[in-house]
């Protein structure tokens, strides 16, 4: 360690990578081992939803810049990702809604699941009346429930984007007089 750098861990009382791990578990919540797995399962649960939805959003904006400029599709990534949940959510639910309602209601679901334990309420870890630390089941169906929308997401994302993007693909060779529009 470099003489100017603090040891931070020895401020702690700690003297080993291990002892600081569990004094800073210890002092910032008191959660068991379990707890804080299931809530990081949770995080990461939301996390990957909230992914999925910017990249959705993304792939629909996207369209709309023109030509090959990497430098607006970069401005508009980076927009899209600095939206919070809900409002990538709320610009994307009525999409949700005429597809499948089912995919809304999911989503808000697990979101809404995330928020206890987010800010650090670790009494609101139930998913549908079933606590997720004690009931492995309860566990294994948010598991599953998470997986199925995924799978239903996918999906979407086949008929409202890839498809909508085969089609004006098809679209453009017409449009520019190609003896077969279908060739890429």
């Amino acid at each position: 360690m470099d003489e100017r750098q603090i040891d931070h861990a020895e401020l702690i009382g700690a003297d080993s990578p291990e002892e600081v791990y569990r004094r800073v578990g210890k002092w910032i919540g008191g959660l068991t081992a379990r707890q804080h797995l299931v809530r990081s399962i949770v995080l990461d649960l939301d996390a990957h939803l909230e992914h999925r939805l910017h990249d959705i959003l993304y792939a629909q904006l996207s369209r709309l810049v023109w030509g090959s400029d990497d430098k607006h599709r970069e401005q508009l990534s980076k927009r899209v990702r600095a939206m919070s949940f809900h409002q990538a959510f709320g610009l994307i639910k009525p999409a949700f809604d005429v597809f499948d309602e089912a995919i809304a209601r999911d989503f808000k679901e697990i979101h809404d699941l995330r928020c206890g334990p987010a800010h650090g309420d670790m009494t609101s870890l139930t998913f549908r009346g079933r606590d997720l630390v004690t009931d492995h089941q309860a566990l294994a169906e948010l598991y599953v429930q998470w997986w199925s929308l995924n799978k239903e997401i996918n999906k979407f994302v086949e008929k409202t984007i890839d498809d909508a993007k085969e089609f004006e693909r098809i679209g453009k060779n017409v449009y520019l007089g190609r003896a077969n529009p279908m060739e890429k």
